[in-house]
């Protein structure tokens, strides 16, 4: 078996079909490749960022529940983005390879 012969003809497959390369990475923004059994957990304590700790209690309570909400806000329209990006990728994945 020529190892050099299957590697270019490998190489010349890809660089043919780049396209599917893109649609394969939009593919994978909806793709969940965590574990779900394994969680880390990060912890910090009291005093361990102390700009922070005194910016947040010198917020008034309103202007948190906004940067709260805000924050909210901003990882749903983030997964909504991923969702449509990875599902487009998927069906273009597919209908390139058929």
């Amino acid at each position: 078996m020529d190892y050099g012969d299957v590697l270019k003809r490998a190489w010349d497959i890809t660089w043919k079909n780049k396209g599917l390369w893109i649609l394969g990475i939009l593919a994978g923004c909806g793709a969940n490749g965590s574990n779900p059994s394994q969680s880390s957990s990060w912890q910090t304590s009291q005093g361990e960022f102390p700009v922070l700790d005194r910016y947040f209690e010198n917020l008034p309570p309103d202007t948190l529940w906004l940067i709260i909400a805000g924050l909210i806000c901003l990882t749903l329209l983030l997964v909504v983005i991923f969702l449509v990006l990875g599902t487009l990728g998927q069906t273009g994945l597919i209908a390139g390879i058929n």
